[in-house]
């Protein structure tokens, strides 16, 4: 009904057969007009079973098909893209020993790995071998319960075990990662978590992480105390008398008065939140609205300070609408007063393709090609879901600028692969630029980035191991919640070991953290807004993205967003990266929805409720039944699948408490987050656009590095790492193809991608001193970049900030080139309509970033001039 409580948004009709199972379920919009209908049908064999079932964004005459053995359990499920999955029970207890997958022939539907699984007298599964991935071998005690399970992954050298102990009463007592790292859980005389300590990590010399752990009679915790290097920080929640929170705060390290977080909550009738008070930073107070359907229709954050140091600007604000099928028809953001919108209308809950745009569809209704324009075959993004209907690639392409030139095309690849259970485990990734008159003739392949170990008794991952075996991260659990991660960033070195704490806003996700490295300590916030953006912490408006960058997944962009595991950064994870750029708005199409809720994350509320009190059962799966270990498994899932019918669940994602997300966010753990990036650091010598005589990106000769280094200082990039323009600086001999043939001897792209002109440049800086100068005003500009690196860095962390940098350095660069441009064009109209001839500026020498490098390039060559010898040359 709507607010009048007379007139029917929405009706739903359910039809019988004999035996009361439902045939037909027909709902239908009110308000539209036309009036349109969806309905979605079911039929069942002679025993009663469900046969055939169709949604109504599924292709017309398409369905999932279900076909038994003769005892009841499942044989085969068919769906509508008619890819096949076998279930095989080589057991006589009647448990699954393999699910296989077939499609097909001829389909491009790519075939997932055959799984199978052995189990012990007790029907513990004791193995699951994923073919072409990994094995997992499994040992219980006595009791049945899990005492380590051991990850073989064919890619990697060394197994991977997770050892668990457990205490008198069956809860889990400590967990130790594949690299003899254990984390050790204290409990009081009723079971409740009260410390968690373990071993000694970078700046955590003592090993302790959190203690002092109390409760509320209901079971909530209240507060609890993180045991930071040098001081402690304490995090507290209060609740209302309908047990909601509504403070919550944590103090800085080593106060009780000075906090990271702090807020006031106030809810509707319903408990939705209504508002939030952020008492630390009115910038962050938040404002939601909802509509008569009980869907978030419009929230706003407070204002803040622009990029000149006095504009108020708002923070966010958004506007949405939906249809009656709860398919959202318009988004209108705002974000630090830049302005975007979304409109989009629907047929059978499949998004209507605008003027010029193209989508195709699988049989499924998932998008598997969005091409803005159709005139345009090099802006497209393309989604690759196997034949268990995991999104398994995602491949971008967008055409735009490259160094200031038109008709560039940035190419990314993003894989994931999953485990048999249904986990993505494996991460991969792939880039490469081309100019469009030089398409190349092969696929684009991605390389592994990294791998993920799984806890089957935190149903959550443990550890992420880099390709060449080296731990990167272990996450340090409460119950069910992260509280800390071990951090390790290069392969070769412990110097860069940190350690870093994290806490998340219960009501809204606000995620504070507390990092500890040899380089010092920080704290910080993330904020994300209701529907999963990570939102800018300061104004971004110097920031341009060259034509050529599709920054997908960020609050500017009220379409096209990506799916983050708790909508923020977690360093080392897959989880902080899109499986796939697919548009928000077609979750309704996804054929697998992954049901990860908040109390796997950083919320202090978590604690109470994880899974310390005993293991899961062998082969629990998040990825709603598509791995079962028994048929009776098997049975409960096809009674409580994601809900497409427009019924309840439609459009939305059922929390475990009950209520629902509204629009549906996908809760699949992502692979890295795709950032066309049209110069990835050349460090390995390929460079697919460089043109003329190629070799591998080298240093300065020792003799320069010498003698430049007192004009370029090392800098600081975050709060861990030491740079050196000079020494670190990487010099690639040959131009990019749009540089070649131009008056341009050098061109610095980055930090480790200064491309120069051998014919014009010598690194020694040449006898006759010449080419001195030209290094110094690059080396100039990679001072900008590591600047910006830095800002990069203490904003998102240093996984993803040197892509970033990169793309905001070249972005800034073009932009200042645009202002100036768009200034000329302006004189040059003025000086037509007056008569009067105005000065114009030079878009290249008159940029702020050249003119900044002049200066210190005539700096260094005044030194030049005054000496005798070249410093190589002596």
């Amino acid at each position: 009904m709507k607010w009048d409580g007379t007139t029917a948004y929405t009706t739903t009709e359910q039809k019988f057969n004999g035996r009361d199972q439902v045939l037909k379920t027909i709902q239908t919009d009110n308000v539209s007009n036309p009036i349109k209908t969806q309905e979605v049908t079911m039929t069942y064999d002679g025993h009663g079973r469900m046969k055939t079932r169709h949604y109504p964004i599924e292709d017309a005459n398409t369905y999932t098909d279900w076909i038994y053995n003769a005892d009841d359990s499942v044989q085969q499920i068919i769906d509508p893209r008619l890819a096949i999955t076998n279930f095989t029970y080589g057991d006589p207890r009647g448990l699954t020993t393999q699910i296989s997958y077939s499609v097909p022939n001829g389909s491009t539907i790519p075939v997932t790995p055959t799984t199978n699984f052995t189990y012990d007298n007790l029907g513990n599964r004791t193995s699951m071998t994923t073919t072409g991935v990994n094995t997992t071998t499994y040992a219980h005690d006595q009791l049945s319960r899990m005492t380590s399970e051991t990850v073989d992954f064919d890619a990697l050298a060394n197994n991977q075990t997770i050892g668990y102990t457990y205490n008198l009463g069956g809860g889990l007592k400590s967990i130790t990662d594949p690299f003899n790292s254990t984390v050790d859980n204290t409990n009081d005389k009723t079971g409740r978590l009260t410390a968690v300590d373990g071993t000694a990590w970078a700046q955590n010399t003592t090993g302790d992480y959190a203690s002092n752990i109390k409760y509320r009679a209901f079971g909530q915790v209240k507060q609890m105390d993180y045991d930071l290097p040098n001081d402690d920080s304490q995090i507290k929640l209060e609740y209302d008398s309908r047990l909601r929170v509504n403070h919550s705060e944590a103090t800085q390290a080593g106060s009780t008065s000075s906090f990271l977080m702090k807020a006031d909550y106030s809810y509707l009738a319903d408990s939705r939140i209504s508002a939030k008070n952020d008492t630390l930073n009115d910038s962050w107070d938040r404002t939601m609205k909802y509509d008569f359907a009980g869907r978030l229709k419009f929230n706003q954050f407070g204002t803040g300070i622009g990029s000149d140091g006095y504009t108020q600007k708002l923070v966010y604000e958004q506007t949405l609408a939906f249809d009656s099928f709860s398919n959202m028809t318009s988004r209108t953001t705002t974000h630090w007063d830049a302005p975007n919108s979304f409109t989009a209308t629907y047929t059978n809950g499949r998004q209507n393709a605008l003027t010029g745009e193209t989508l195709t569809f699988d049989a499924s209704g998932n998008i598997i090609v969005s091409q803005p324009d159709t005139n345009n075959p090099h802006n497209v993004q393309t989604t690759t879901l196997d034949a268990s209907g995991r999104r398994t690639k995602f491949n971008g392409k967008t055409k735009g600028r490259q160094g200031g030139y038109l008709n560039y095309v940035s190419e990314d690849i993003t894989e994931q692969v999953f485990d048999g259970d249904g986990r993505p485990v494996v991460e991969k990734t792939g880039h490469r630029s081309y100019h469009i008159n030089n398409v190349p003739t092969t696929t684009l392949t991605a390389d592994p980035r990294g791998y993920q170990i799984w806890s089957s008794v935190l149903g959550s991952v443990l550890t992420s191991v880099l390709p060449s075996g080296t731990k990167s991260l272990t996450n340090v659990y409460a119950g069910g919640a992260v509280i800390a991660r071990q951090n390790r960033y290069t392969d070769s070195s412990t110097n860069y070991d940190s350690i870093s704490w994290r806490t998340a806003d219960p009501v809204t996700g606000t995620v504070g953290w507390y990092n500890y490295s040899s380089g010092g300590s920080a704290s910080g916030t993330e904020e994300t807004e209701p529907l999963g953006q990570s939102l800018h912490k300061t104004d971004p408006t110097d920031y341009t993205p060259p034509g050529n960058e599709s920054f997908i997944g960020y609050a500017g962009d009220p379409q096209w967003q990506c799916e983050e595991k708790n909508a923020s950064w977690l360093w080392g994870e897959f989880h902080k990266w899109p499986v796939s750029c697919q548009s928000r708005h077609m979750q309704e199409a996804t054929v697998t929805v992954y049901d990860y809720s908040t109390d796997k994350k950083e919320n202090p509320q978590a604690i109470a409720h994880g899974p310390i009190d005993s293991p899961l059962p062998a082969g629990y799966s998040p990825d709603r039944g598509m791995s079962y270990t028994s048929k009776s498994m098997m049975s409960f899932a096809l009674t409580s699948s994601h809900s497409k019918d427009g019924g309840e669940g439609d459009g939305k994602c059922k929390r475990k408490d009950g209520t629902y997300i509204e629009p549906c966010e996908s809760k699949a753990d992502p692979a890295p987050l795709v950032i066309p990036n049209f110069q990835d650091a050349s460090v390995s010598g390929v460079d697919p656009y460089v043109d003329g005589d190629h070799t591998k990106a080298q240093q300065l000769p020792q003799c320069l590095r010498d003698f430049l280094r007192p004009f370029f200082p090392t800098m600081q990039v975050g709060n861990f790492t030491t740079i050196s323009p000079v020494d670190d600086a990487q010099f690639i001999s040959g131009l990019p193809l749009y540089v070649s043939g131009k008056t341009t001897s050098a061109i610095t792209l980055g930090l480790y991608d200064i491309h120069y002109d051998s014919g014009q440049v010598d690194l020694t800086g040449g006898q006759d001193k010449s080419s001195i100068g030209t290094i110094a005003e690059e080396l100039a500009h990679t001072t900008q970049f590591i600047q910006i690196w830095d800002e990069q860095e203490r904003k998102h962390g240093p996984t993803q900030s040197h892509k970033l940098a990169q793309s905001t350095w070249q972005g800034n660069y073009l932009a200042e080139s645009g202002k100036i441009i768009v200034k000329n064009v302006a004189k040059t109209a003025i000086s037509a309509a007056t008569g009067v001839a105005l000065p114009q500026q030079d878009s290249y020498r008159d940029n702020k970033y050249e003119k900044d490098a002049q200066a210190i390039r005539k700096t260094v060559q005044a030194a030049v001039d005054k000496l005798v010898k070249s410093p190589c040359y002596p």
